[in-house]
C-alpha cells in the first residue's frame, strides 16, 4: 500500500474511533520507540530524513510515553524478564541511534528534565570525527544535482531528483541504496559518478554533526544506556560473518574502554529484513550481548522470543500525538 493510501486509512481509523477502541485494549507487551535526529530539519545541508521530530513535539513523545507506559533502561527491561512481568502499563524504551550532537544538545535535556531514560546507539567510527558517514553524503550529492534525472543499475526507471532539493526523490534514493545487496561504498561511488562527480567538502561537514566522548560520558553518567550501532554503521547482510564480528566487537571494545561501562545492546544499521540476518543475530550473542534491536514496526509479544531481534517503532515525519498513537494501534500502516 502506497503511503498516500496508508495517510488517508490511518486518518479514517482514527476518525471513526477505531484507534481509541484499540488503545484501550493494547497488549502488555514491550514497546520501543526509535528516534534519530531531534531538531530543525531545514537547518542542515545534509540529510533531513534521519530528523525525526522537532524539539518541542519530542518533549509531547516524551510526556505522552511517559503517561501511558513504564518507561525504562535496559537494567529496567531485564529484571521484568523475557516473559514480561505484570505492571500498571506495559514496559517499553526510548531508543536513538547514530549519536547525532542534538541527542545531547536538545534530547538528553528533555529526558533528564522528565526522568526519563533511554537508550543511544552509537557508531563508534563517527565519535568526535570529521568523517561524513555515506547516509548523510548521498543525500547532500543529490541535493547539488536538484532538477535533473540519474540512471542507477538495477533500477527500473530513472530517478528524477525534484527541483527544489525534494526530499521525496531523496527518499526514493536512499530506499533504494538500502535494498540493494551491493555494498554501500560502491553504491556511493556510483551515486557520486551518475551526479557528474560532485563531492562534498574535504574537510568534512561544516556543522558538527555527532557526539563526542565527553558528552556521551555525560549522558551515561546521568542514567542513560549507551550501546552499539557497530563501528562503521556498514550494512551487515552486505558483509561476512568475519567482517561482521569486527564491526560488532570493535563497537563493543571501543565504547567500554572509553565509557567504562558494559555494552550489552546491539542496532543493527537499516535494521531492515535485508540489512542482517539471523546469522546476525548468532554473532552478537557470541560477543557477549544480550539485545539487539532492529528497525521492524512492531509491538513485542511476550515471551520474547530473541531478545536480540526487538522491533522497534521509528518515529519520524514530526508525528503528533494522535499519530504516534495510532502507529502503536496499527503498526502495519507505517512500515
Amino acid at each position: 500500500m502506497k503511503t498516500g493510501k496508508k495517510a488517508l486509512l490511518r486518518s479514517a481509523l482514527s476518525f471513526v474511533g477505531l484507534t481509541t477502541i484499540r488503545w484501550w485494549f493494547l497488549p502488555s507487551r514491550l514497546y520501543c520507540f526509535t528516534f534519530h535526529r531531534v531538531g530543525d530539519a531545514a537547518a542542515t545541508d545534509y540529510s533531513r530524513n534521519v530528523f525525526s521530530c522537532t524539539a518541542k513535539r519530542f518533549e509531547e513523545h516524551v510526556v505522552f510515553l511517559k503517561e501511558n507506559f513504564d518507561l525504562g533502561g535496559l537494567e529496567r527491561l531485564s529484571r521484568r524478564g523475557l516473559t514480561g512481568s505484570p505492571g500498571n502499563n506495559p514496559p517499553a524504551l526510548i531508543t536513538f541511534d547514530d549519536g547525532y550532537i542534538d541527542n545531547y544538545l536538545i534530547a538528553f535535556p528533555i529526558l533528564r528534565r522528565h526522568g526519563v531514560p533511554a537508550v543511544f546507539f552509537i557508531p563508534t567510527g563517527f565519535v568526535a570525527s570529521p568523517r561524513l558517514p555515506w547516509w548523510e553524503e548521498i543525500p547532500w550529492i543529490l541535493r547539488q544535482s536538484s532538477g535533473t534525472a540519474i540512471r542507477l543499475q538495477g533500477a527500473d526507471e530513472p530517478f528524477a531528483l525534484e527541483p527544489d532539493g525534494g526530499e521525496k526523490s531523496i527518499r526514493r534514493v536512499m530506499n533504494f541504496v538500502k535494498s540493494r545487496p551491493a555494498p554501500v561504498e560502491e553504491q556511493v561511488e556510483e551515486i557520486r559518478a551518475a551526479c557528474g562527480g560532485v563531492r562534498p567538502p574535504t574537510d568534512g561537514p561544516g556543522e558538527r554533526l555527532f557526539a563526542n566522548w565527553g558528552e556521551l560520558k555525560e549522558m551515561s553518567a546521568a542514567g542513560m544506556d549507551i550501546g552499539s550501532h557497530t563501528h562503521t554503521h556498514r550494512v551487515l547482510a552486505q558483509l561476512s560473518p568475519t567482517e561482521q564480528g569486527n564491526e560488532l566487537a570493535i563497537s563493543k571494545e571501543i565504547l567500554e574502554a572509553k565509557l567504562g561501562l558494559r555494552v550489552t545492546s546491539i542496532a543493527y544499521p537499516i535494521g531492515t529484513r535485508v540489512a542482517y540476518t539471523q546469522e546476525t543475530c548468532s554473532i552478537a550473542a557470541s560477543l557477549g550481548y544480550q539485545w539487539g534491536f532492529n528497525f521492524l514496526c512492531h509491538a513485542n509479544a511476550f515471551p520474547i522470543a530473541n531478545p536480540l531481534d526487538v522491533g522497534r517503532f521509528a518515529v519520524s515525519e514530526n508525528l503528533d500525538r494522535r499519530s504516534l498513537r495510532s502507529m502503536i494501534c496499527f503498526p502495519r500502516l507505517f512500515a
